[in-house]
């Protein structure tokens, strides 16, 4: 197994430069297209990865979940969904950026010829792990309302 960060760390000059420009297309196209729907998706689904340990559980419920609460009126909720939106927008941009430069530089595959990089999020022309057990890691929170989580 190898980690990602050894394959980075032996072509770091080059990384930096292709994160640079990654990051230059990647701002522009959605700076060019900001409703693009696998954008949008991206962010929304990084809100579940971002650290919210600073907010209150039934302050996240109101926001999410839309159960009411006491500990927090409309401004304080708006303040809250603005600073988790640029948080998730600023968290997605980085990762989107990380792809991109990864897959530009064809690093795993130009650092170990004939290597088989695996995915949990298969895509059409990647091998991906069939998950046969509920890994709590692989959860997503149901933002409906009814508190369940699923695979």
């Amino acid at each position: 197994m190898i980690d990602m960060q050894w394959l980075i760390d032996e072509r770091r000059e080059e990384y930096d430069e292709t994160t640079k420009a990654s990051r230059r297309l990647i701002k522009q196209a959605w700076e060019k297209n900001p409703h693009e729907s696998h954008r949008l998706a991206l962010i929304n689904a990084t809100k579940g990865n971002i650290n919210l340990t600073m907010y209150h559980e039934s302050a996240l419920r109101a926001l999410f979940f839309k159960e009411k609460t006491n500990l927090l009126n409309s401004d304080h909720l708006n303040n809250m969904k603005q600073d988790i939106q640029e948080r998730a927008e600023k968290a997605a941009l980085t990762y989107a950026t990380f792809l991109q430069t990864i897959n530009t530089m064809d690093l795993v595959l130009e650092s170990i010829p004939g290597a088989i990089r695996l995915t949990c999020h298969v895509k059409p022309g990647q091998i991906g792990m069939h998950m046969i057990q509920d890994l709590e890691w692989s959860r997503s929170d149901d933002k409906k309302g009814n508190n369940k989580s699923h695979v």
